[in-house]
């Protein structure tokens, strides 16, 4: 089976090399894709987007720890509040399904909770035992 970056690289052509990217997430738009990390982000095709200017909009971190702690402690809300992460993570296990049904891409329903696809579908329950209280959040 191809690595998720072997199946990149023809995407950004000779904008980046997937392959020194440590880390990090791609999104595929139809007018072409966004490749970012902590510290870097890439539009691709290049000459397509040379005059868009990228400003962050995420501040600096003081880090996970000290974020949960401060925030623990009455100070702001970390970064990576439930809000942001929340969404993001689902962005993040939507890639591993992709990765396990064995597509590229697939449709994604958040309301009926569902890609269509009965291959992925099949990863997205569980048989566990949830405590009194919290079926309710399924």
């Amino acid at each position: 089976m191809k690595r998720r970056s072997d199946l990149l690289q023809p995407m950004v052509g000779d904008d980046t090399t997937i392959n020194d990217w440590g880390i990090g997430v791609a999104f595929i738009g139809e007018k072409g894709l966004v490749v970012s990390d902590y510290g870097k982000v890439l539009l691709s095709p290049k000459s397509q987007f040379e005059s868009y200017k990228i400003d962050p909009f995420i501040p600096s971190s003081l880090g996970h720890y000290e974020e949960f702690f401060v925030a623990a402690k009455g100070g702001p809300e970390s970064l990576c509040n439930f809000d942001y992460s929340g969404r993001l993570i689902e962005n993040n296990l939507l890639g591993n399904l992709a990765h396990r049904a064995g597509n590229i891409t697939l449709p994604w329903d958040p309301v009926k909770f569902t890609t269509g696809n009965a291959d992925a579908d099949k990863f997205l329950k569980s048989d566990y035992e949830y405590r009194e209280g919290w079926e309710a959040l399924l």
